[in-house]
Protein backbone atom coordinates (compact mmCIF):
# COMPACT_ATOMS: atom_id res chain seq x y z
CA UNK A 1 0.00 0.00 0.00
CA UNK A 2 1.81 3.13 -1.17
CA UNK A 3 2.25 6.11 1.15
CA UNK A 4 -0.94 8.08 1.53
CA UNK A 5 -3.34 5.32 0.42
CA UNK A 6 -6.54 5.13 2.38
CA UNK A 7 -7.11 2.74 5.23
CA UNK A 8 -10.47 3.13 6.95
CA UNK A 9 -11.08 6.22 4.83
CA UNK A 10 -7.99 7.98 6.21
CA UNK A 11 -4.42 8.40 5.02
CA UNK A 12 -2.30 5.41 6.05
CA UNK A 13 1.07 5.75 7.75
CA UNK A 14 3.87 3.34 8.61
CA UNK A 15 4.02 2.63 12.33
CA UNK A 16 6.74 -0.03 12.33
CA UNK A 17 9.23 -1.73 10.05
CA UNK A 18 9.37 -5.43 10.90
CA UNK A 19 12.34 -7.75 10.60
CA UNK A 20 10.45 -10.91 9.62
CA UNK A 21 7.07 -12.52 9.15
CA UNK A 22 6.83 -13.48 12.84
CA UNK A 23 7.14 -9.84 13.93
CA UNK A 24 4.55 -8.90 11.31
CA UNK A 25 2.09 -11.49 12.61
CA UNK A 26 2.62 -10.48 16.24
CA UNK A 27 2.14 -6.79 15.42
CA UNK A 28 -0.92 -7.45 13.28
CA UNK A 29 -2.49 -9.67 15.95
CA UNK A 30 -1.92 -7.10 18.69
CA UNK A 31 -3.40 -4.30 16.60
CA UNK A 32 -6.44 -6.31 15.54
CA UNK A 33 -7.01 -7.40 19.16
CA UNK A 34 -7.04 -3.70 20.10
CA UNK A 35 -9.57 -3.00 17.34
CA UNK A 36 -7.13 -1.14 15.08
CA UNK A 37 -7.30 -2.23 11.43
CA UNK A 38 -3.89 -2.48 9.82
CA UNK A 39 -2.14 -3.53 6.65
CA UNK A 40 1.00 -5.66 6.49
CA UNK A 41 3.15 -4.56 3.58
CA UNK A 42 5.79 -7.15 2.65
CA UNK A 43 8.70 -5.96 0.53
CA UNK A 44 8.33 -9.24 -1.38
CA UNK A 45 11.83 -9.64 -2.72
CA UNK A 46 13.00 -12.87 -4.25
CA UNK A 47 16.19 -14.84 -3.71
CA UNK A 48 19.43 -12.92 -3.97
CA UNK A 49 17.96 -9.47 -3.33
CA UNK A 50 16.16 -10.72 -0.24
CA UNK A 51 19.43 -11.63 1.48
CA UNK A 52 20.87 -8.19 0.75
CA UNK A 53 17.84 -6.00 1.39
CA UNK A 54 16.14 -7.53 4.45
CA UNK A 55 19.08 -7.19 6.89
CA UNK A 56 19.35 -3.49 6.01
CA UNK A 57 15.74 -2.42 5.47
CA UNK A 58 13.61 -5.09 7.15
CA UNK A 59 11.10 -7.64 5.92
CA UNK A 60 8.14 -5.30 5.61
CA UNK A 61 6.06 -2.58 7.23
CA UNK A 62 2.91 -2.21 9.30
CA UNK A 63 0.48 0.55 8.27
CA UNK A 64 -2.53 1.96 10.08
CA UNK A 65 -4.91 4.84 9.50
CA UNK A 66 -3.23 8.08 10.55
CA UNK A 67 -5.62 8.82 13.46
CA UNK A 68 -4.57 5.50 15.10
CA UNK A 69 -0.81 5.93 14.57
CA UNK A 70 0.29 6.95 18.08
CA UNK A 71 -1.75 4.26 19.82
CA UNK A 72 -0.69 1.66 17.23
CA UNK A 73 3.01 2.41 17.78
CA UNK A 74 2.61 1.84 21.52
CA UNK A 75 0.70 -1.41 21.01
CA UNK A 76 3.18 -2.80 18.50
CA UNK A 77 6.18 -1.82 20.62
CA UNK A 78 4.67 -3.53 23.66
CA UNK A 79 3.79 -6.66 21.69
CA UNK A 80 7.24 -7.01 20.16
CA UNK A 81 9.26 -6.24 23.29
CA UNK A 82 7.43 -9.00 25.16
CA UNK A 83 8.95 -11.59 22.83
CA UNK A 84 12.42 -10.17 22.24
CA UNK A 85 15.18 -12.56 23.18
CA UNK A 86 18.84 -11.60 23.13
CA UNK A 87 21.44 -13.61 21.25
CA UNK A 88 23.14 -14.35 24.58
CA UNK A 89 19.93 -15.89 25.92
CA UNK A 90 19.57 -18.00 22.78
CA UNK A 91 23.19 -19.19 23.01
CA UNK A 92 22.78 -20.04 26.70
CA UNK A 93 19.62 -22.00 25.99
CA UNK A 94 21.33 -23.84 23.15
CA UNK A 95 24.23 -24.80 25.44
CA UNK A 96 21.85 -25.99 28.16
CA UNK A 97 19.94 -28.16 25.71
CA UNK A 98 23.07 -29.48 24.03
CA UNK A 99 21.94 -33.07 24.37
CA UNK A 100 19.83 -34.52 21.62
CA UNK A 101 16.80 -36.21 23.14
CA UNK A 102 16.44 -39.89 22.49
CA UNK A 103 13.57 -40.92 20.28
CA UNK A 104 11.07 -43.25 21.90
CA UNK A 105 11.33 -46.84 20.88
CA UNK A 106 8.67 -48.04 18.50
CA UNK A 107 6.29 -50.57 19.96
CA UNK A 108 5.69 -53.61 17.82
Amino acid sequence: MPEGKNLEGARSVVVRTVANVLEAQLAEGALLAAGIPCAVEEYNLEGYWDSLFVPQKGWGRIRVAEPHAAQAREIVEAALTQVEVSEEELEKEAEETDEIPEEPEEKT
